[in-house]
């Protein structure tokens, strides 16, 4: 038996908000979850500007390190520093597998592994299977 009338099924279903529109002018797209930008124009947010500028800097840092090799590292800078914490969190990996894991290319991650070296925060050796690894002090 089913008791419900128009009040009851009212305070079940929510009320649908009215659709908010991008903030750009002439744009007619509505956003989703009442952000100020549609798709198209997302890149606008000043947030999504910032997370942009941050990545194009570290893509430029990695560039010029796979460029000039470890003469370009900033052994403080936010990437050395990421291996750093993953070599402390994880303990002993390879060249390969730290590179694999930061989605970088092997010979930029040696070089970032020997300007970390030559600031004697981590030590480099070999396993078993000759291949080169790295630790932390």
């Amino acid at each position: 038996m089913n008791n419900m009338t128009p009040k009851s099924i009212n305070r079940i279903q929510p009320k649908r908000k009215r659709p908010r529109y991008c903030e750009v002018s002439g744009c007619d797209n509505s956003t989703r979850e009442g952000k100020p930008y549609c798709t198209d124009h997302v890149m606008r947010h000043p947030y999504v500007k910032m997370v942009a500028k941050v990545i194009e800097g570290r893509e430029r840092e990695i560039l010029n390190v796979a460029k000039r090799g470890h003469r370009a590292v900033d052994v403080y800078g936010s990437i050395a520093q990421e291996i750093v914490s993953y070599l402390k969190v994880h303990g002993t990996k390879t060249i390969k597998r730290i590179a694999r894991d930061h989605g970088m290319k092997p010979e930029t991650t040696r070089s970032y592994c020997d300007a970390l070296r030559r600031a004697g925060i981590v030590i480099l050796g070999c396993n078993k299977r000759g291949n080169q690894t790295a630790m932390v002090v």
